[in-house]
Order: structure tokens, then sequence, then C-alpha cells
């Protein structure tokens, strides 16, 4: 769950690619338009086959989009000039925007509901790899704390006999979406993670046989030196290690306790999602007012 203001801050950061498909769509879906309507068109027919006029057209129409301007309140502009009879509209400007508010109104059409933006009443995701979020300063910098104060509990917490090292690259990944609940804010994120990571050695620790044997029985060669394997990223989540163990276990009493408990919680949060959301933008909220 993000919240609204690192939704935003990925949205501008992280989608640079998806906003550029978005304009090459457009584009495209106002050449497909203009060719549909050339016969009816008295100034664009011709000039549609000038380098650059769509990306042109296509500017011009997201502005009337973006300006809350539809096609009918163009359409109404348009009428209200021609009836006040303005000496001043010369029948080139008329041509023209006769053009544009044919092109408009078809384009208005088909971008409905298919595109982000003012044409549509759709709430949109984007959804990204987390990859993307790396370099996310709060994400980067409280990973990298992370590195050097998880392999010191590894050496101290009682019990744990599993010490992260390629892993640890991935600590920033694993904090992504504590430094969304936390809206960035670095001291919480650290002694969240250090606790709940903490927990994560531990559940490493205990799943450490079962996933050693796994990996033999897959052909892989256990390196030199090393008595068992793991999986800091994947086990070292709490959560991921109990539904690992679960399906591990062949059980079909605890394979079903997983998928019951899945099912109630996420019917849980289905129900009660517009209230889960507005605690995590109030806790958010206050979190970004801490650490200002």
């Amino acid at each position: 769950m993000l919240t609204k203001s690192y939704k935003t801050k990925i949205r501008i950061q992280h989608s640079v690619l998806f906003v550029v498909l978005l304009v090459i769509g457009l584009t495209m879906l106002v050449a497909k338009v203009v060719q549909d309507h050339a016969a009816d068109l008295q100034l664009f027919a011709s000039e549609a086959q000038q380098p650059g006029f769509i990306q042109k057209l296509t500017d011009q129409l997201t502005e009337l989009a973006n300006a809350n301007v539809s096609a009918a309140d163009l359409t109404a502009l348009l009428r209200q000039a021609q009836h006040d009879d303005n000496a001043s509209i010369n029948q080139a400007w008329l041509a023209k925007m006769h053009d544009v508010e044919l092109i408009y109104h078809a384009y208005e059409e088909r971008v409905q509901g298919k595109f982000m933006g003012n044409t549509g009443d759709r709430e949109w995701y984007i959804a990204v790899n987390d990859a993307v979020g790396y370099g996310e300063p709060a994400t980067l910098t409280c990973g990298l704390l992370l590195m050097p104060v998880m392999v010191l509990i590894a050496f101290f917490l009682p019990g744990n006999q599993t010490l992260p090292v390629v892993d640890l690259v991935a600590i920033p990944y694993m904090v992504e979406g504590l430094v969304a609940v936390f809206n960035g804010n670095m001291a919480k994120v650290i002694v969240t993670g250090a606790i709940w990571f903490s927990v994560g050695l531990l559940m490493c620790t205990y799943t450490a046989p079962l996933f050693t044997e796994v990996a033999k029985g897959a052909g892989y060669a256990i390196p030199a030196g090393a008595a068992m394997i793991t999986s800091f990223n994947i086990l070292g989540k709490p959560l991921m290690g109990l539904i690992f163990l679960a399906f591990l276990s062949g059980s079909p009493l605890w394979i079903g306790v997983a998928v019951v408990a899945y099912v109630v919680c996420y019917a849980g949060y289905r129900m009660k999602q517009k209230n889960v959301e507005e605690y995590l933008e109030t806790q958010a909220m206050k979190n970004a007012e801490a650490e200002a």
C-alpha cells in the first residue's frame, strides 16, 4: 500500500517511460482521427502530411483537456463567436477551428475511459517493478544504513545462525514498503526494519534446513564452507517464511490454513479498504510532519 504522497513521487520520478508511451499513443490516436475524417476537414486535410503537424495538434488537444475545456465547450464557444458576427474573425480561422472542433469531438470519444487524464473518470494505478523504487533517496539511505546494522544483529541475536551476505544488497528493496507506510521517515524505517528483519533472521535460521534440502534437490551446489543456505530476501520477511513453511510441510491442513488466512485478510481489507487507506494516509501525514 503506497501513501498518496509516495504514489505521486513514484509517478513523477519513475513513470517517464509510461508517460512517453502514453504520449505516443495519443499522437497515434490523433493521426487516426485525422485520417478517418480527412474528407470533412476544411484546412487540416492538406496540412496533416506536414512534419510535426500531428504532434502539435495532439499538444493542442491535450492543453484543451488539461484546461477542462471539453469538445462541447469548444463547440459552444465557436457558436457564440459565429453568432456575435465578429468582423475580426476571418474565414481561415473559422476553417481551422471547424477542423479542431471536429477532431476534438472524435478524439474525446475515443480517448474517454482508455487513457489517464481529465478525459476519463477512472482512477489508475501504475504498477512498476520494485527495482524502480531502489534509487528513491529515503529507500536507498535506509537500506544502506540497515546493511551493517543487520550484520551486527546477526552476530549477537540469540538463537540466530544466519549471516546475510549476498542478500544485503536487497535490503533497499525490502524496505520500500516501510518507506511508503512511514512516508519517508527514515528513523522509523530503520528501527522498524531492524526489528522486523531480526525476526526474519530467526525465520531464516529455522527454515534453512528445508531450504537447503530443496536447493540440493534442484541440483544447486552448496558453496564451500557453508553448512546450509537460505534466502534472507525471501524468508527474511516473517510472513513469507510462514507461508513457505505451510506449503513445504505438504500438510493439507497447514496449506488450507494459509489459504483461508489469506482469503480472510483479503476480504477484510476489501470491506474496510477506505478505512485502511484513510488510516495509512493519516499516519503518513503524521510521519511527514514529524520529519519536517
